[in-house]
C-alpha cells in the first residue's frame, strides 16, 4: 500500500488554525444566542426612532455609555442607531425583525405604542415587545423666548384673548403627546391660540426664536439647559419638576389655573426588546440596565435634563401603557367630537382611525 505524506508549509498551517478558530468563535456566538453561552456574545444595538440630538437620543446614548463603562458586556459594546421615520414605526419594526437573541434593543417614547397604534394600523403591536425598563421620565413644558412679553401662562392667555388667533404654540410632531396636551390645554383654558406642528423640536425652536411661533411645547429634556441659562422662559409645566432647580419654579397646570380634568403628567423613555427573546437574556438585560442606570454618570445626564429614573418593571410599564391608551381614547373623543379642532391634523387622523 502506498503511503502519501502531506507536507504543509507553516503559513498554510497558520491559515488552517485561524480558520478553525473563527469557526469555533462563530459556533460559540450561535450558542450564546441560543442561551447556551455567555450573554452578550456580540455588540448590543440600541435603536432610537428619532434623529440624533433629541431627549430620547440623549437618554439612549447615556445608557449606552453607562453599559460600556460597566465592564459587563464580555468585551463587547453598546452602540446607538438612529432610525427615524413613520412616527416610530420604522424603528419598532426594525427591533421586532431583529435576531431573536436580545442584542437589539430600542429606546422609545410611550406614544409609539399608544396614540400611534390608535390612529392607524401599524406593522407592530405592544404584544410583540417586552418593556424592560423606563430609563428616564420627564414632563412637558411650554417655553417662550427670554424677550417675550409674558412670564406666566396666565399672561400668555391674556395676550391670546386680546388678539384671537394671533398667538401660536409650536409642537415637535403631529398626533403625538405634545400636540394632544397643547390642544387640551387650549381647550380647557378657552384660549384662541393655534397649535402649529413641526418635524422635531429643533425646527420648532428655530421657528420660535425667529418669531414665527409664539411658544413651543416640548419634552422638558429638550430645553432644560436653555431654561437654566435664561435663554428661554418656562411658563407652564405639565408634570412634576425636580426639586432644587429653576425648573421647580415653573408653574404647573393647577398653579396656572388650567382646569384640565386629566393630563398625562410625564413621558417615559422605554427600553424594549422583542417579546420572544429567551428569558435568560431578558433577565441579564434588565440587570445590565439597572446597573448602568444606577451609575453616577448616567444619573448626572438624566437628572441634568430635569428627568427622573423610575426603572419600573415590565409589568408596571405594560400597565402604564394600557392606562395611557384609555387616556388617549378619552382625550381624542373629547377633542375631536366637533368644533374648532375638527379640521386639525390630530382630529382628522382620529376620525379616520381603524374602527372609528
Amino acid at each position: 500500500m502506498q503511503h502519501v505524506t502531506w507536507r504543509f508549509h507553516r503559513p498554510v498551517v497558520a491559515c488552517l488554525v485561524t480558520a478553525m478558530a473563527l469557526a469555533t468563535a462563530a459556533c460559540g456566538d450561535l450558542g450564546a444566542s441560543n442561551g447556551t453561552g455567555q450573554f452578550p456574545s456580540r455588540n448590543i444595538e440600541i435603536v432610537v426612532p428619532y434623529p440624533a440630538g433629541g431627549p430620547t437620543d440623549t437618554v439612549a446614548r447615556a445608557l449606552a455609555d453607562a453599559l460600556n463603562k460597566g465592564g459587563k458586556l464580555n468585551g463587547h459594546r453598546a452602540q446607538v442607531t438612529n432610525l427615524s421615520g413613520a412616527a416610530g414605526a420604522s424603528a419598532a419594526t426594525y427591533v421586532t425583525s431583529a435576531r431573536q437573541d436580545g442584542h437589539t434593543l430600542g429606546v422609545f417614547p410611550n406614544s409609539a405604542f399608544t396614540i400611534q397604534s390608535l390612529l392607524k394600523d401599524q406593522p407592530y403591536s405592544m404584544d410583540g415587545f417586552d418593556f424592560l425598563a423606563d430609563a428616564a421620565r420627564g414632563g412637558l413644558v411650554v417655553v417662550v423666548p427670554k424677550q417675550a412679553p409674558y412670564d406666566t401662562f396666565q399672561q400668555f392667555g391674556e395676550a391670546a384673548k386680546a388678539a384671537p388667533g394671533r398667538l401660536t404654540i409650536g409642537n415637535p410632531g403631529s398626533a403625538n403627546l405634545s400636540e394632544t396636551e397643547a390642544r387640551l390645554v387650549l381647550d380647557a383654558s378657552g384660549l384662541p391660540a393655534r397649535v402649529v406642528n413641526f418635524e422635531g423640536t429643533a425646527p420648532a425652536m428655530t421657528a420660535m426664536l425667529g418669531g414665527n411661533v409664539s411658544a413651543v411645547i416640548t419634552a422638558l429634556g429638550s430645553v432644560t439647559a436653555q431654561i437654566e441659562s435664561g435663554e428661554l422662559k418656562g411658563i407652564l409645566f405639565i408634570g412634576e419638576a425636580p426639586e432644587g432647580s429653576v425648573l421647580a419654579d415653573i408653574p404647573t397646570l393647577a398653579e396656572s389655573g388650567v382646569p384640565m380634568a386629566s393630563a398625562l403628567p410625564e413621558s417615559p423613555n422605554l427600553v424594549v426588546v422583542r417579546k420572544d427573546v429567551p428569558e435568560a437574556a431578558k433577565t441579564t438585560l434588565r440587570d445590565l440596565i439597572t446597573a448602568a442606570a444606577s451609575s453616577a454618570e448616567y444619573k448626572d445626564v438624566i437628572n441634568g435634563m430635569g428627568m427622573k429614573i423610575p426603572l419600573t418593571s415590565p409589568e408596571e410599564n405594560l400597565a402604564m401603557l394600557q392606562a395611557e391608551l384609555n387616556w388617549y381614547t378619552t382625550s381624542g373623543n373629547h377633542l375631536c367630537g366637533g368644533g374648532k379642532n375638527a379640521e386639525t391634523p390630530l382630529c382628522l387622523a382620529w376620525t379616520r382611525r381603524p374602527g372609528a
